[in-house]
C-alpha cells in the first residue's frame, strides 16, 4: 500500500472546521495509505449526486493486509492495563464529542440525512465507546 498525505483534496469539499476528520486515505497499521493500483470509489451526495470526494478502493489483498494490522494491533491493546485502555477510549469519545458538529456535517453530505439526525447519530455512536 503506498502511503499519502496527511491531508489531500477531498478535506477541501467538506465545510468542517477540523480538517483532519475528512480523508480520502485508508487507516492501516499506524499510516494512512491509498490502495496500491491508486483506485478510488467516488462517494456522492444522495440528495443531489454531487461529488463529495473520494476514498481509496483497497483490494481483496490490501483488504486482508488491514485485518492482519488489526489482529496484530489486538496483542498489544489487550496487554495495556485495563485503567490505560479507559483513558484511551475515554479520550476518544471526548474527541468524537468535541467534533459533533463537524462529523454531523460529513454525514449530512454523505448520506444525505437531516443535520439534527445526523447529530442523534454521532451521540448515538459516542455512547458505544
Amino acid at each position: 500500500m503506498k502511503p499519502v498525505s496527511d491531508q489531500d483534496k477531498v478535506a477541501n469539499a467538506f465545510p468542517v472546521s477540523d480538517r483532519r476528520l475528512v480523508r480520502s486515505a485508508a487507516y492501516i497499521g499506524g499510516q494512512w495509505v491509498g490502495a496500491d493500483s491508486g483506485a478510488t470509489l467516488e462517494v456522492c451526495n444522495p440528495a443531489d449526486q454531487s461529488l463529495v470526494g473520494e476514498i481509496a478502493s483497497l483490494d481483496a489483498a490490501e483488504s486482508t493486509l488491514a485485518v492482519d494490522a488489526a489482529q496484530s494491533a489486538f496483542g498489544a491493546w489487550s496487554a495495556r492495563l485495563p485503567q490505560d485502555r479507559a483513558a484511551i477510549l475515554r479520550r476518544w469519545f471526548d474527541l468524537i464529542v468535541a467534533a459533533k458538529e463537524d462529523l454531523a456535517r460529513i454525514m449530512v453530505l454523505e448520506q444525505g440525512k437531516p443535520l439534527s439526525e445526523a447529530r442523534g447519530e454521532i451521540d448515538y455512536a459516542a455512547s458505544f465507546v
